[in-house]
């Protein structure tokens, strides 16, 4: 059952961006591309629910980690981890789990990244356990997954400032991956 600070923050979230008249053209391009994948990991080739699907193409397809992602996937996971929704959130313990995987295979250092991280994010952080041993392309597509949950569910209003560029430069860091593995299919 939905409460009522759900209905608030779904109206405001709504009322924003319809304020702004369009989505920024970062966000534009990478729901292009992944409606375009969404068109294919459902198809009916993997089981479950959307998350699990896109996790089940990543480890159908890890094959495309060597070809032609792993390149991109480095600067995408040498960011402040992604969060689980608005603001502040610290990730999952699944997104936290894959993301420190892919650092520790493109040997990118946690604490020159967990040290520029928001003070608050970095103390809920902390606290999160990494659950979870994805394998390569999964993890990726766990963190991608994740950018697009909080787009397309509305979480991500912040244009301006720093939370804004971080969105803006995330969608732009996962959007070449999406085209990589579309074009590899």
């Amino acid at each position: 059952m939905v409460n009522d600070e759900e209905l608030r923050k779904a109206k405001r979230a709504i009322m924003t961006w319809l304020s702004f008249g369009t989505y920024p053209k970062e966000y534009l391009l990478f729901f292009f591309y992944w409606s375009l994948f969404n068109s294919y990991y459902g198809l009916g080739l993997f089981k479950g629910g959307d998350k699990n699907k896109v996790l089940s193409f990543g480890r159908q397809y890890n094959a495309l980690w060597n070809k032609v992602i792993k390149a991109n996937a480095r600067d995408l996971v040498a960011q402040e981890c992604v969060g689980n929704g608005k603001g502040e959130n610290p990730p999952s313990s699944q997104v936290k789990a894959a993301t420190g995987h892919l650092r520790n295979l493109l040997g990118v250092h946690k604490r020159q990244i967990c040290i520029h991280c928001r003070p608050d994010k970095r103390n809920q952080c902390s606290r999160v356990a990494e659950k979870g041993k994805d394998g390569h392309l999964e993890a990726l597509l766990r963190i991608i997954y994740q950018i697009r949950c909080n787009l397309i569910h509305g979480d991500k209003v912040e244009l301006k400032e720093d939370q804004g560029e971080r969105n803006k430069k995330l969608v732009r860091l996962a959007t070449p991956i999406l085209r990589e593995i579309l074009l590899n299919l």
